[in-house]
């Protein structure tokens, strides 16, 4: 017998409600005192293009360790996913659609598969950024002055950046989100409160993510279908690895660079926040939304490539 329900619109709302609002919030919270974008920009953004690549590599590898058990459709599936690791599930949907999966019974399969195995990735940078980052800086005293406020108008300008973004197409909502939250730091100090109330939210999320991808989901996806999201997203991690140590980009910025690819900007901003790097923020705000860009388009040259 299940405790919690396997469906829920309450679920469905950790994608589109309060994920975006963990990212409002993050953005509103953000202390920018001191912190220059521009330099971490350009070192997550290699960082991000070499995670890119390292996405597109892992599927084509996944695809042809896999081809003897799922046959053609491991082209079609390892294209979405590299689509997904770049950008996110949209482009994944449509990829699939354009590749053949719409009607197909690996569809759904891989759509778990994808999300189990994502979770699961986000849960190993957080352990990795603990293991292996730099180290985190003390927690500042801020003076009341600074940072005054109950966390009920920071929640309440969140909430209007994502109502406002709500009707804009996937791709375009993250910015639209990001450029309102910007705009509303005008409105509000309580900086600690939002950054409070984007943590609950990012938990909130991991529940939601949690709840509806317990271990029969898996089982129920199959082995080659979750097999294929594990090989591409091990290459994806194996290859940025590998970069990172000869690449211009810290530790801190390949694990943001590696969690705006596989997770996008929302995931990718509250890592940020969560590990203490401010400075990283914008950037895994930025590249995010660029890997929606230009997450279809490689998915889809992957599969000219692989048919």
């Amino acid at each position: 017998t299940e405790v919690l329900p396997r469906e829920s619109i309450i679920y469905a709302w950790g994608w589109t409600v309060i994920l975006p609002l963990s990212l409002a919030l993050t953005l509103i919270g953000r202390e920018s005192k001191g912190i220059k974008d521009g330099a971490s920009i350009q070192r997550v953004g290699a960082a991000f293009a070499a995670g890119a690549v390292s996405s597109v590599a892992g599927a084509f590898a996944a695809a042809k360790l896999l081809r003897g058990t799922l046959g053609a459709a491991a082209d079609r599936g390892a294209a979405a996913l590299a689509a997904s690791y770049v950008g996110g599930s949209a482009n994944f949907f449509v990829v699939a659609e354009a590749v053949g999966l719409k009607n197909n019974g690996l569809l759904a399969a891989l759509a778990t598969a994808d999300v189990v195995v994502m979770a699961a990735y986000i849960v190993l940078l957080q352990f990795l950024a603990s293991k292996y980052g730099a180290p985190r800086p003390e927690t500042a005293t801020v003076s009341k002055t600074e940072d005054a406020g109950s966390p009920v108008v920071p929640l309440f300008l969140g909430a209007c950046c994502v109502a406002a973004a709500a009707p804009l197409k996937p791709s375009l909502r993250t910015a639209a989100i990001s450029a309102y939250a910007v705009a509303c730091r005008r409105v509000t100090r309580a900086r600690s409160a939002a950054r409070r109330m984007a943590g609950w939210c990012l938990a909130a999320f991991y529940a939601c993510l949690g709840a509806c991808s317990p271990v029969s989901a898996v089982l129920k996806a199959g082995a080659p279908a979750v097999g294929l999201a594990v090989a591409a997203l091990a290459g994806h991690a194996l290859l940025l690895a590998a970069c990172t140590l000869k690449g211009p980009w810290t530790v801190d910025e390949a694990l943001v660079a590696s969690n705006a690819c596989v997770g996008g900007p929302a995931t990718a901003a509250a890592f940020a926040l969560s590990t203490r790097r401010e400075d990283l923020v914008v950037p895994a705000v930025v590249w995010g939304t660029v890997g929606y860009a230009c997450g279809t388009g490689l998915g889809m040259a992957l599969y000219d490539v692989m048919c």
